[in-house]
């Protein structure tokens, strides 16, 4: 069984490659598909599950080299909607203002035409949807704690638990929901089919 844990330290086999950020998976089988590694200069790339020759609490290793790393595809990218100046959600006369998305618009200068305004978007795979560390995890009857990594089996990317963080540094606890509890998934919480007290009584995960 594999660990699959976010911000490791992701290893090739010739020096660092970056961290991990995000994993994707079908929310269907449960099965995991892709590592999403961040290098140091701020770039996600989209690594395949079948590239990873071991894991531990801290550290993934990679059977690749940072070259052939560098050549994965970019998970965030840049692109450009088309606005036009004036509409809901633009600034007025007197003051400048955001759009619903939370975009500053004061950078952009007014305009009676239409304009690119940037938004990093991912490129999740089609199917798919990605996780990052923090997901809620959401009992039948409360919120219950985050996801803090994924337990899979060794081949397939199959999710056999998640980790759920709970409580703080100084009483922290990292429990092992199964894949049994999991009602449902989506890009931003993990639902159960038990109730907190149920949830929160699942064995911990050994150190």
């Amino acid at each position: 069984m594999h660990e699959l844990p976010f911000d490791a330290d992701v290893i090739c086999t010739d020096g660092q490659g970056g961290t991990s950020v995000a994993f994707t998976l079908k929310p269907v089988s449960r099965k995991i598909t892709h590592l999403v590694v961040e290098d140091g200069g701020g770039r996600q790339r989209l690594v395949s599950l079948q590239l990873i020759e071991k894991t531990d609490h801290e550290k993934i290793w990679l059977n690749c080299t940072e070259d052939e790393l560098k050549e994965k595809t970019l998970f965030q990218v840049t692109e450009f909607v088309e606005r036009a100046a004036q509409q809901s959600g633009d600034w007025s006369d007197d003051e400048e203002g955001e759009w619903e998305d939370g975009i500053d618009v004061s950078q952009f200068e007014r305009t009676d035409e239409a304009f690119g305004m940037p938004v990093v978007v991912e490129k999740v795979p089609p199917g798919e949807i990605a996780f990052h560390r923090g997901t809620d995890i959401e009992a039948t009857d409360d919120h219950v704690g985050v996801v803090e990594r994924f337990l899979v089996e060794d081949a397939g990317g199959q999710i056999t638990h998640l980790v759920m963080h709970k409580g703080h540094l100084w009483g922290k606890k990292d429990i092992m929901i199964p894949l049994s509890a999991i009602e449902n998934m989506d890009y931003d919480s993990v639902y159960l089919n038990v109730d907190k007290e149920t949830a929160e009584d699942f064995p911990e995960q050994p150190k």
